[in-house]
Protein backbone atom coordinates (compact mmCIF):
# COMPACT_ATOMS: atom_id res chain seq x y z
CA UNK A 1 0.00 0.00 0.00
CA UNK A 2 1.14 3.54 -0.70
CA UNK A 3 0.75 6.59 1.50
CA UNK A 4 -2.01 7.65 -0.90
CA UNK A 5 -4.08 4.77 0.50
CA UNK A 6 -6.44 6.38 3.05
CA UNK A 7 -6.22 3.51 5.53
CA UNK A 8 -2.41 3.73 5.52
CA UNK A 9 -2.53 7.51 5.89
CA UNK A 10 -4.95 7.37 8.86
CA UNK A 11 -2.95 4.57 10.52
CA UNK A 12 0.29 6.54 10.11
CA UNK A 13 -1.37 9.62 11.62
CA UNK A 14 -2.70 7.65 14.60
CA UNK A 15 0.72 6.08 15.21
CA UNK A 16 2.38 9.50 15.01
CA UNK A 17 -0.12 10.89 17.55
CA UNK A 18 0.55 7.94 19.87
CA UNK A 19 4.31 8.41 19.62
CA UNK A 20 4.19 12.13 20.41
CA UNK A 21 1.19 12.31 22.76
CA UNK A 22 1.36 13.53 26.32
CA UNK A 23 -0.78 10.95 28.16
CA UNK A 24 -1.76 13.48 30.84
CA UNK A 25 -3.06 15.99 28.26
CA UNK A 26 -4.79 13.56 25.89
CA UNK A 27 -8.57 13.81 25.64
CA UNK A 28 -10.64 11.02 24.13
CA UNK A 29 -12.31 12.74 21.13
CA UNK A 30 -15.68 11.02 21.49
CA UNK A 31 -15.99 12.17 25.11
CA UNK A 32 -15.38 15.86 24.36
CA UNK A 33 -18.36 18.08 24.98
CA UNK A 34 -17.47 20.27 21.97
CA UNK A 35 -16.16 17.41 19.89
CA UNK A 36 -18.36 14.39 19.62
CA UNK A 37 -18.76 12.68 16.29
CA UNK A 38 -17.55 14.64 13.28
CA UNK A 39 -20.57 15.88 11.36
CA UNK A 40 -21.32 17.95 8.29
CA UNK A 41 -22.03 21.57 9.22
CA UNK A 42 -24.61 22.02 6.47
CA UNK A 43 -26.49 18.73 6.50
CA UNK A 44 -25.93 17.68 10.11
CA UNK A 45 -25.08 14.13 9.00
CA UNK A 46 -22.38 12.36 11.02
CA UNK A 47 -19.35 10.99 9.23
CA UNK A 48 -18.87 7.21 9.51
CA UNK A 49 -16.16 4.60 9.30
CA UNK A 50 -12.61 5.65 8.53
CA UNK A 51 -13.77 9.25 8.02
CA UNK A 52 -14.55 9.48 11.73
CA UNK A 53 -10.98 8.55 12.66
CA UNK A 54 -9.46 10.70 9.91
CA UNK A 55 -11.39 13.79 11.03
CA UNK A 56 -10.67 13.16 14.73
CA UNK A 57 -6.96 12.99 13.90
CA UNK A 58 -7.19 16.16 11.84
CA UNK A 59 -9.13 17.97 14.59
CA UNK A 60 -6.63 17.03 17.29
CA UNK A 61 -3.64 17.78 15.07
CA UNK A 62 -5.00 21.26 14.26
CA UNK A 63 -6.48 21.97 17.73
CA UNK A 64 -9.99 22.44 16.34
CA UNK A 65 -12.59 23.11 19.03
CA UNK A 66 -15.58 21.75 17.12
CA UNK A 67 -16.41 18.65 15.10
CA UNK A 68 -18.19 20.48 12.26
CA UNK A 69 -16.84 19.90 8.77
CA UNK A 70 -17.89 21.15 5.34
CA UNK A 71 -16.63 21.93 1.87
CA UNK A 72 -15.76 25.50 0.88
CA UNK A 73 -19.07 25.77 -0.99
CA UNK A 74 -21.01 24.45 2.00
CA UNK A 75 -19.35 26.99 4.31
CA UNK A 76 -20.25 29.73 1.81
CA UNK A 77 -23.91 28.59 1.88
CA UNK A 78 -23.78 28.91 5.66
CA UNK A 79 -22.40 32.46 5.36
CA UNK A 80 -18.93 31.48 6.55
CA UNK A 81 -15.56 31.86 4.86
CA UNK A 82 -12.56 29.53 4.83
CA UNK A 83 -9.40 31.26 6.07
CA UNK A 84 -6.68 31.98 3.54
CA UNK A 85 -4.07 29.21 3.63
CA UNK A 86 -6.32 26.73 5.41
CA UNK A 87 -5.83 23.13 4.27
CA UNK A 88 -8.58 20.60 3.70
CA UNK A 89 -8.94 17.24 5.42
CA UNK A 90 -9.49 14.29 3.10
CA UNK A 91 -12.58 12.10 3.46
CA UNK A 92 -13.83 9.14 1.46
CA UNK A 93 -17.16 9.06 -0.34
Amino acid sequence: MTMADPHTRVTATILQHLATADPAAWVCPWHCVQGGLPHNALTGRSYRGINTFALWCSAQGNSYAEARWATCRQWAKLGAQVRLGEKGSPVLF
